[in-house]
């Protein structure tokens, strides 16, 4: 519940919800927050014009990307009796704020942005496969309807124990990130030229 604005009466509060619920064959088996539901939806390619947020390692400030386009690619494999997955996660991006002292017009610095934000979402797809394979053992993410798919004999031989199967899935994770805009402000409206670092 959001409490009330000044003046108002306490009892004039807002509920808002947050995060995912998890269910199993109708059955509530877990949430996910919100970091991790950004990470399902990444996966899922239903990610739609999020705004991320990073610290950047080599400075004090936030830079802030919008993004513009997205695709996720699941690439199925089956060999030797192991089921694996490839995820290849594209994204362009605009910086739509940069609170540092980053010149963000120098693709020397967009360039290890970039690396940061890959790494940022490959974090949030990896901790969401870990909640969903291992503890809550739940497939959201619809593996088993692409394997079915691609492999149906194969398929026919495990969708009986797919809750046995699903959580051995190995998943491989390919994130590319491209900075299109790096943004009309490179640096903070109040601070000198000289202190803006460009490598």
């Amino acid at each position: 519940m959001l409490p009330p604005e000044e003046s108002q009466d306490e009892k004039k509060t807002i509920a808002f919800e947050k995060g995912s619920a998890v269910f199993k064959k109708d059955k509530l088996v877990g949430f996910l927050d919100d970091k991790l539901t950004r990470g399902l939806l990444w996966l899922r390619n239903e990610i739609k014009s999020p705004t991320v947020t990073i610290a950047p390692k080599e400075a004090k400030g936030f830079v802030s990307m919008m993004l513009l386009r997205s695709s996720t690619e699941i690439i199925l494999q089956i060999k030797d009796d192991k089921w694996r997955i490839t995820l290849k996660v594209e994204t362009e991006d605009d910086i739509v704020q940069n609170t540092t002292k980053l010149d963000t017009s120098n693709p020397k610095i967009t360039g290890r942005l970039e690396k940061q934000i890959e790494e940022d979402i490959k974090n949030r797809v990896k901790m969401v496969l870990s909640q969903a394979q291992k503890k809550m053992k739940a497939d959201i993410f619809g593996f088993g309807k692409a394997f079915h798919r691609k492999y149906p004999k194969e398929w026919d031989e495990v969708k009986d124990r797919w809750d046995e199967v699903f959580p051995q899935v190995k998943v491989n994770i390919r994130v590319k990130v491209r900075v299109r805009r790096p943004g009309l402000i490179t640096e903070q409206a109040d601070m000198p030229k000289k202190e803006v670092k460009i490598e």
